[in-house]
């Protein structure tokens, strides 16, 4: 694919929409405890593996960190011409707190 400006534009779009469920499946086992299984390979769309910032794993636990959405989502709202993006920022910021809850 050449480089562009969609050729990048539509990367960041995949990558900023990308989530956890994308690669890893979230199951409830029998004690009510959410449990992340991985995806295989074959399941992963790979325009989306540049969502993923690290993965680590120590033992039995597995941590996947994927990139900062609201970064991203900035850099294409300011492609659309939208300037202001702290109102995005604070949108994000109430769905993290309600999220953590």
């Amino acid at each position: 694919m050449p480089i562009n400006k969609n050729a990048v534009l539509n990367s960041l779009y995949k990558i900023a929409f990308a989530d956890i469920c994308d690669f890893a499946d979230i199951i409830t086992d029998e004690e009510g405890f959410c449990i992340l299984h991985l995806k295989r390979e074959s399941e992963i769309d790979r325009e989306k593996l540049p969502a993923v910032s690290h993965i680590k794993q120590q033992g039995n636990h597995i941590e996947i960190k994927l990139c900062d959405k609201v970064k991203l989502l900035e850099l294409l709202l300011k492609n659309m011409g939208e300037e202001d993006t702290k109102e995005l920022k604070i949108i994000f910021d109430k769905k993290a707190k309600e999220f953590s809850k």
